[in-house]
């Protein structure tokens, strides 16, 4: 399976899922009938949608949210067509479901996980790279 994945400077997951989510909470009828779809309170949802969230919207509450809206897996992690407008400068990137799991873990790393991945990717593409230099010699 691919999945589109939208990039833009300014665009960070937890903002691309807040936004979606309240397109999403706005479609259904306000954040309260989101809310009442997920079975939490609404100060929950406000504390993760509202003017001045406090909490982001981690993987598990973000499948909750497109299972109750009826969206496919991944449709909150991806810049949509109302979100798209307001940015200036947007790429888009296929990557496949383990793609993009090992990308949202990665985004949602501290600061030390992240150096941890980092390190892991540039040892793997060291040792591809000099994978590639033997096959290359013979």
């Amino acid at each position: 399976m691919i999945d589109l994945i939208h990039h833009s400077e300014m665009s960070t997951i937890a903002n691309i899922r807040r936004e979606n989510a309240r397109a999403l909470a706005s479609l259904m009828g306000g954040h309260a009938e989101l809310a009442r779809r997920l079975g939490i309170s609404d100060s929950q949802m406000n504390q993760t949608i509202g003017k001045n969230p406090s909490r982001n919207i981690g993987s598990n509450l973000a499948r909750r949210i497109e299972k109750a809206s009826d969206k496919e897996v991944g449709f909150l992690d991806s810049v949509q067509s109302a979100v798209t407008e307001k940015q200036e400068r947007v790429h888009l990137v296929y990557v496949s479901q383990k793609e993009l799991s090992m990308l949202t873990a990665y985004r949602e790393a501290t600061e030390e996980g992240r150096a941890v991945i980092e390190s892991a990717a540039e040892a793997s593409s060291l040792s591809a790279g000099s994978r590639f230099l033997k096959h290359n010699k013979s």
